[in-house]
């Protein structure tokens, strides 16, 4: 599974209360479309838990959706005993967000899967500031350790106006939520680079589907410059139009 299909949660604010969904009917109609196009969906828990999955059923009458099991035997033990799931996708540039309690084992379709209780509320986050799309970029940043300087490469996961979500598999990198980093540069391609510094804003190690460890990164942009701010807004309004080109 590719970096591009991994999406980190939003820490919940109280602006955010315009963007939450509490209608059944339309609950059930966000998840119906993230089951039709097969959308891949992030389980965040606690400890820095993750997994990938799909939605496979939506059952409402029997007030349950039914996701894809993964091949990572330790990460779905431990999701079987999460106490709290954060669960996040995304529809057409949105971000989809719920919280759930951990799942039940059960079997569809002959294979092993997971059974959720469906949410009685949704974010639904279409706000611009917060509006990302998927990304196939390039990151440099200088980390100074022990008084030397190493320049490590990052993948760019996706963007929005506030931030990026970075990724490496050098999971031997110590970085803590909180931590400044600056000298970044991220290649826009024909566009241009942009240069500035990074609030890490969330941290986790995950496990893909081949068995591969990840470090992932969210992190809010700090000070951006009106140039900046700018070729982010250039290069958001290009990967829209590119993604409608395709449907």
């Amino acid at each position: 599974m590719n970096a591009r299909s991994i999406h980190l949660p939003e820490p919940l604010q109280q602006d955010f209360e315009r963007y939450l969904v509490n209608d059944r009917l339309e609950i059930v109609s966000i998840l119906r479309k993230l089951q039709s196009r097969r959308e891949q969906i992030s389980l965040n828990w606690e400890l820095s838990g993750f997994a990938l999955t799909m939605l496979l059923a939506v059952n409402p009458d029997f007030e349950e959706m039914v996701l894809d099991c993964g091949s990572d035997s330790a990460a779905n033990h431990a999701l079987l005993h999460a106490e709290r799931i954060t669960v996040v996708a995304m529809i057409d540039g949105i971000k989809v967000q719920f919280s759930g309690r951990h799942p039940d084992a059960t079997v569809y379709e002959g294979y092993p899967a997971l059974r959720m209780r469906l949410p009685d509320l949704v974010l639904r986050l279409q706000r611009r500031d917060y509006f990302r799309v998927p990304a196939n970029l390039t990151s440099t940043i200088a980390l100074e350790n022990d008084g030397a300087v190493r320049v490590l490469e990052w993948r760019v996961a996706d963007m929005s106006l506030g931030g990026v979500a970075l990724f490496t598999d050098k999971t031997f990198v110590r970085i803590e939520r909180g931590q400044i980093l600056e000298n970044c540069s991220i290649s826009l391609g024909g566009l241009g680079a942009l240069s500035l510094s990074l609030e890490v804003q969330n941290t986790a190690e995950t496990i893909m589907r081949n068995g591969n460890r990840q470090m992932r990164l969210g992190c809010r942009f700090l000070q951006l410059q009106h140039g900046m701010e700018k070729l982010i807004s250039n290069y958001i309004g290009q990967a829209e139009r590119e993604r409608r080109s395709r449907t």
